[in-house]
């Protein structure tokens, strides 16, 4: 990939907020993508418990890195999955945190294909 900007994951966004540290970038963002199937199992887990406190803090917590790293779509998911939780809507937390899932295995492949490091 050429492209610093992809429907995944923003590069140029994220080598701006490390000020351009390509490594420190590829050693996050690996960081995450190695850990983030935990968490998703962990919301999964409270929404079918409907634990709204927990699902709520393990989503902020995704939220919070999703933007920090700049994986776009799932970031925007894990935004209106928040929203949902805080309405106690649980079917559609349900749906989105599936759709969440989805958008992270294709932003990790976007991470393992790229060709910016």
């Amino acid at each position: 990939m050429n492209n610093l900007k992809s429907k995944d994951i923003d590069f140029q966004e994220l080598f701006i907020r490390i000020s351009g540290n390509k490594d420190l970038a590829k050693r996050m963002l690996f960081s995450f993508f190695s850990s983030y199937k935990e968490n998703i199992k962990l919301l999964n887990d409270f929404l079918e418990k409907d634990n709204f406190v927990l699902a709520k803090k393990i989503n902020h917590k995704l939220l919070g890195v999703l933007g920090n790293l700049a994986i776009k779509n799932a970031f925007f998911i894990s935004l209106n999955l928040g929203k949902s939780l805080e309405n106690k809507k649980i079917d559609i937390a349900k749906k989105l945190s599936k759709d969440l899932e989805l958008k992270l295995k294709i932003a990790k492949k976007t991470f393992e294909e790229n060709k910016v490091f």
